[in-house]
């Protein structure tokens, strides 16, 4: 599939070829296409689509989420001030979580590490986890109980 997005004739395809190498459960595979956002493989505006996959999903979220904690001052350097993508890649790579801890986590890295352009995508994440996490504890053993009976 890497082959395909390098070769890829069409930007279009160039794209579909990148949402599914960030549909990937490859740990390696992820490293590694979190990596290409920093280089000239992966157009600066495409690199949302890397977050919004990995974001989409509960195995690839964390991952997703701690790449962007841990590489932030370069993520600023590349996609900082002025840049609206900065904003969208905050929204989906955290929104997705489903535990109060993580919207405390969210929360404190950006009173931190404040995103003046994220600030509204910051407060919609947080919002819409805690709004997951109670969600899930209201709604867990009664989705728990439909599966199992579903045999």
């Amino acid at each position: 599939m890497l082959e395909m997005y390098r070769n890829a004739p069409m930007h279009e395809e160039a794209v579909r070829c990148l949402s599914a190498l960030g549909s990937t459960r490859d740990s390696d595979c992820i490293a590694k296409l979190l990596a290409m956002t920093f280089t000239d493989e992966i157009r600066t505006n495409d690199v949302y689509i890397v977050y919004m996959k990995l974001g989409a999903r509960n195995t690839t979220r964390p991952v997703a989420w701690q790449f962007f904690q841990d590489n932030y001052s370069k993520i600023m350097e590349v996609f900082g001030e002025g840049q609206f993508l900065l904003a969208r890649m905050v929204s989906v790579t955290t929104k997705g979580f489903s535990d109060s801890s993580r919207a405390d986590e969210v929360q404190a890295f950006f009173e931190k590490n404040p995103i003046e352009q994220a600030a509204r995508n910051v407060k919609q994440s947080v919002e819409a986890i805690r709004g997951n996490a109670a969600w899930k504890a209201r709604e867990e053993n009664s989705v728990n109980d439909f599966f199992s009976n579903l045999k």
